[in-house]
């Protein structure tokens, strides 16, 4: 009976040494900092395609929201002690947003101070894919040092 009792008290002990958030809330393509208890050994994102999680040091986080939805995070320490986790809602940041709306066609710009197109699901696919290609090209010329080799 006193096993039990040891093996309750140490698990109510570190669930609560756990630090956690009801839910952290980052627009897209832009980051939030997350300041964690103790130093982090791993952290994990339950699907990267939504968020990605960078670190600076044991004790800040930096969580970046990719593309609209949900998904979770989790900090654990050396010991596989978890120390943080919240749910994770990427949301669009809507300031600044026009959506032109002629007939079926959509396209939508983000003006701040002036307009440029941005993607966004459920835009015009030619739009949405000439916007990517553009994209895709900086980022290729970058990776390249932008020697375009």
């Amino acid at each position: 009976m006193s096993r039990l009792f040891a093996l309750a008290a140490l698990l109510a002990a570190s669930l609560a040494g756990a630090a956690s958030a009801d839910v952290v809330r980052v627009p897209v393509d832009h980051a939030e900092v997350i300041r964690l208890p103790r130093d982090a050994a791993t952290v994990i994102i339950g699907n990267p395609l939504i968020a990605d999680v960078t670190a600076h040091n044991g004790r800040m986080i930096f969580l970046t929201g990719r593309t609209f939805g949900a998904t979770n995070i989790m900090a654990f320490d050396s010991e596989d002690v978890q120390i943080f986790q919240a749910s994770v809602e990427v949301v669009g940041a809507n300031s600044n947003r026009v959506t032109m709306q002629r007939g079926r066609v959509r396209e939508t710009y983000r003006c701040a101070p002036r307009c440029e197109s941005v993607p966004v699901v459920g835009d015009e696919p030619e739009h949405f894919g000439e916007l990517f290609d553009a994209s895709q090209a900086v980022a290729d010329a970058a990776s390249q040092g932008g020697s375009g080799q």
